[in-house]
């Protein structure tokens, strides 16, 4: 098709396009052309697992996944423990600064910081489902700053921490509403972001949740083998870090 070839088709025609979709107008209006367009690939895990890869798969997923596409299909198997294993080898920490692009300051990442705060009461007093718009909106901003911003080596590391934590936030979010893909790629984002600062015991909590989730969903199997894998690893972590993801097993098994 002739977009494919870096074409940008009209209004007219992008509208025509999502009609056809059934792309609403609310989800073309989150993202840019032509990333609100139906796909089977799953945003944020094809890139490599290191410092470049990470920005790269957080600048995807801020992008692409809050779009409502009937064909994103949960991942299974093999294709959803091929992550966990990889995050094993590829633990971090990474490089945390840049030199280039407009300066982040310490005192932005402190207002980042105190809306996470207000991000988590929110989840409390109301549930994930209601705030994912708000916190996907969070974490395309951090991931931009993330990507794009000049940041000394101790504010990088915070901005990852946010990243990591707002993908934690968003992951739960969109299990509570149902949307079981994108809330596997939103945990996936985290995992990243939290190898980038060398923070185990939340990449540990992630799949956790990610071993919830399956279990929620009937995948019985999967479920097992990422819990396995969270109860293996957390033995490197503080376990009152890890505490908050793998409680709930134990009434499920």
């Amino acid at each position: 098709m002739r977009w494919e070839r870096g074409v940008v088709p009209d209004g007219a025609a992008q509208r025509a396009l999502a009609a056809l979709f059934e792309v609403g107008e609310d989800a073309r209006a989150r993202t840019s052309w032509p990333h609100w367009l139906p796909t089977t690939q799953a945003a944020g895990l094809s890139q490599p697992w290191d410092e470049a890869g990470t920005l790269e798969a957080l600048a995807e997923v801020a992008e692409r996944v809050n779009v409502d596409r009937r064909e994103f299909l949960a991942l299974i198997g093999p294709e959803l423990l091929l992550p966990i294993y990889t995050w094993r080898v590829n633990p971090g920490p990474w490089l945390l600064y840049r030199a280039h692009g407009q300066q982040v300051s310490a005192g932005l990442v402190d207002e980042i910081e105190r809306l996470i705060s207000v991000r988590r009461h929110m989840d409390d007093e109301h549930g994930g489902g209601t705030l994912l718009d708000m916190l996907h909106s969070d974490l395309r901003f951090v991931a931009s700053m993330l990507k794009h911003g000049r940041y000394r080596a101790d504010v990088g590391k915070r901005l990852y921490s946010a990243a990591a934590e707002l993908s934690r936030l968003a992951g739960w979010a969109a299990f509570d509403s149902g949307r079981h893909a994108a809330a596997q790629q939103y945990y996936f984002a985290g995992m990243r972001a939290a190898s980038a600062i060398g923070d185990h015991a939340l990449a540990v909590n992630i799949v956790g949740f990610l071993g919830i989730q399956a279990y929620s969903t009937g995948r019985l199997n999967d479920s097992i083998q990422l819990m396995d894998v969270a109860t293996a690893e957390s033995r490197k972590t503080p376990a009152i870090e890890v505490f908050s993801a793998t409680a709930d097993w134990s009434y499920v098994m």
